[in-house]
């Protein structure tokens, strides 16, 4: 009857033009991934159309997505570092005095890449005509420097006397080289993403679980506050 012609007429024009609006993205798209191979490079967009079975469209949502969800990794890294370097600089401190970076028994007993860089960002400071303090150096170091500190060679010197009031929420079961192998891990993730690489095989709830965990050994505090503010879960449920 002419009821059921007219709905299957318009189920026919919706039809086409959900392909016609499907042809057009996948000429958009193949036009955009013509242009990343000169902007962003084939080797870089290689992974995401590998995951995306060559769908362009499907393939530059997950590049946007893998973008989003390094931006959302970025606060909860920026906290972490902070608080890494503020309280193993402490106990540096507690060691050898508030600035002991002017040390020699502590320059001395750095690992020679850990000297090197020390004498870098204390350099670069003065080349910026900068009055050199111990604020300027803590800031100045990367964070590879402070999680080098957390290995065994540091352990009858600091560690030994400071664990215990640098990471004050760290269960008793668990140890300094517990604490090296969470931070070496955040570090190593926190590089992927400063790098821009693909991260979306990873594991990445258990990568911010790390993250938090390891803040909450520090303060517990400031692990409620970045829990509070995060927006990564909410990300994560948005991967294409």
């Amino acid at each position: 009857n002419a009821r059921n012609a007219d709905f299957l007429q318009k189920r026919l024009l919706q039809e086409s033009e959900k392909l016609r609006l499907a042809a057009a993205s996948r000429i958009l798209h193949g036009g955009l991934i013509q242009a990343f191979d000169r902007t962003v490079s084939p080797a870089r967009l290689r992974p995401y159309l590998y995951a995306s079975a060559f769908v362009p469209e499907k393939a530059i949502q997950l590049y946007l997505w893998n973008i989003k969800i390094g931006q959302s990794f970025h606060f909860p890294i920026q906290m972490v570092e902070v608080a890494l370097r503020n309280v193993i600089s402490q106990a540096l401190v507690l060691e050898f005095g508030q600035n002991w970076w002017q040390s020699k028994s502590a320059a001395s007993f750095l690992n020679l890449r850990s000297q090197d860089e020390l004498n870098q960002v204390k350099k670069r400071l003065l080349n910026q005509g900068i009055a050199i303090n111990s604020d300027d150096i803590v800031a100045g170091m990367s964070l590879g420097f402070w999680v080098s500190l957390l290995k065994g060679g540091y352990n009858a010197k600091i560690w030994s006397k400071h664990l215990k009031s640098t990471f004050p929420r760290l269960p008793k079961h668990l140890s300094r080289k517990d604490v090296h192998k969470m931070a070496y891990r955040v570090l190593e993730f926190r590089n992927r993403v400063f790098h821009h690489e693909p991260l979306f095989k990873l594991n990445l709830s258990q990568t911010y679980h790390e993250i938090i965990t390891l803040l909450g050994w520090v303060c517990p505090e400031t692990q409620g506050w970045v829990k509070s503010h995060a927006s990564i879960t909410k990300t994560l449920r948005t991967k294409p």
